[in-house]
């Protein structure tokens, strides 16, 4: 079953799987290539002027002067080949060396940053979205309960009490409505190497991007990472992201083959049970579901100049 990750991808192409992780530099395999390349490129000089025998042994054994003097066809080609081969291979090199230096730098690099900036910003922030899920979620943590004050899936169970109340399907109005008057609590994000002990760890989802929105709210920063979780959850509970929630029910009513406009319980229920045993969708559920190209994790300073522009617009 797949819980997902609520880091995005490995390149400005497709968004890195492990947020901010200092990725390997991918040099050691393309050096390697070229200490290969230039000792086969030594060994056909050696072949080329000194000739080459017995090649099971690979002995090199001079010829007599009247061939050397006079090469053949084949060996006159081999060694016009050979006489640009050092520059092919300074230049290969170089170019391989420019490389790989974009390419560690485009591996080391936390995603973020100028992969956002470069992809015009156009998706839904990752915390308008995360606004939308923390609203809809429950203390259901991966067959445990997360604790007081912080929400992990959504399942069923959730949805019944929150969006459904009793009856078979919603509208979109309906659902919108009911989503604006819910509390946001902030969602915890899976444990990767032990699931089921992802309420236990209590691992904050998007933490840096909730640090950062708390500076830039002026909200009072405290190592305490779940006492400032809290506090940014109440005031995003004052704003309602109607972009990020159009979005995700739009794509849960598609993935649940609802009719446009509706979500239908009993799909919902359906498509649930079939996406993992717990029946639930965590925080990496939700990115994957709305498609991770979907998204921004812009830096704190475009989040501070759209909320300034938010500020002065209203």
């Amino acid at each position: 079953s797949f819980y997902g990750s609520s880091h995005p991808p490995l390149s400005p192409t497709f968004p890195t799987m492990v947020r901010g992780a200092q990725l390997p530099r991918g040099r050691s395999r393309r050096h390697g290539a070229g200490w290969v390349a230039a000792v086969a490129v030594a060994a056909a000089w050696a072949c080329a002027w000194g000739g080459c025998a017995g090649a099971s042994g690979f002995a090199f054994a001079p010829e007599p002067a009247a061939a050397a003097a006079s090469p053949g066809p084949a060996r006159r080609q081999l060694l016009a080949a050979l006489a640009t081969a050092p520059a092919a291979l300074v230049g290969g090199g170089a170019a391989l060396a420019a490389q790989d230096i974009v390419f560690g730098r485009e591996m080391e690099r936390p995603y973020g940053t100028e992969i956002d900036t470069a992809r015009g910003g156009n998706g839904l922030d990752a915390l308008d979205l995360i606004n939308v899920f923390g609203r809809l979620a429950g203390s259901q943590c991966f067959g445990a309960e997360a604790q007081t004050g912080f929400v992990c899936q959504m399942g069923i169970a959730d949805l019944d009490d929150k969006i459904f109340k009793g009856g078979a399907s919603v509208t979109e109005a309906e659902y919108l409505e009911r989503v604006k008057t819910l509390q946001m609590r902030w969602p915890l994000k899976m444990f990767p190497a032990m699931p089921r002990q992802s309420a236990g760890a209590a691992k904050i989802a998007e933490m840096e991007d909730m640090r950062q929105e708390s500076i830039i709210r002026g909200l009072p920063l405290s190592r305490n990472m779940y006492g400032m979780a809290s506090t940014l959850a109440g005031e995003l509970s004052k704003e309602f992201p109607e972009k990020a929630a159009k979005q995700l029910f739009r794509k849960m009513s598609s993935y649940s083959l609802c009719a446009p406009g509706t979500l239908v319980r009993e799909n919902m229920a359906g498509w649930l049970a079939s996406k993992n045993e717990d029946k639930a969708l965590a925080w990496g559920d939700i990115l994957r579901t709305i498609g991770l190209f979907q998204i921004d994790w812009p830096p704190a300073a475009t989040r501070k100049l759209r909320r300034e522009g938010m500020a002065t617009s209203a």
